[in-house]
């Protein structure tokens, strides 16, 4: 089972990305904060991704992600940035870290998608023909 980290630190959306991605064969760990991120990566170290909002308490996304490129580079390229914060410099400098983005309110079904490929895995339902069958 593929392991998908959430860390945002509105309960309301940790909940929904929770049933959403569980329906989807996600094992979901789950965090308020880029504290509670850091705790993660060293509990689950084989995850696949991380669904990180940018906007915390404690430890906001953008120092985590500085801190993360600093100590392992490949964990920023199975992270995708969910934030209705971000401006076209903050999108820039995402990009430059080779950090994927989406804006708030974000589209389910987008993010379902771009968390399915980074994982490296084809969406349930999708065609025989797009599994490589």
């Amino acid at each position: 089972m593929k392991k998908l980290i959430c860390v945002d630190d509105d309960p309301d959306i940790v909940a929904q990305y929770k049933a959403i991605f569980q329906n989807e064969g996600f094992e979901v760990h789950e965090g308020g904060s880029g504290a509670d991120l850091g705790c993660l990566l060293r509990d689950i170290p084989d995850f696949d991704v991380i669904v990180l909002d940018l906007s915390m308490p404690v430890l906001n996304g953008v120092t985590t992600l500085r801190r993360l490129e600093q100590n392992d580079p490949y964990v920023l390229a199975r992270t995708i940035v969910v934030s209705g914060l971000l401006t076209t410099e903050l999108s820039e400098n995402l990009q430059k870290m080779g950090v994927e983005q989406m804006s708030k309110p974000v589209s389910f079904r987008k993010l379902i998608e771009r968390v399915h490929a980074l994982a490296g895995n084809k969406p349930p339902g999708a065609t025989s023909a797009e599994k490589g069958a």
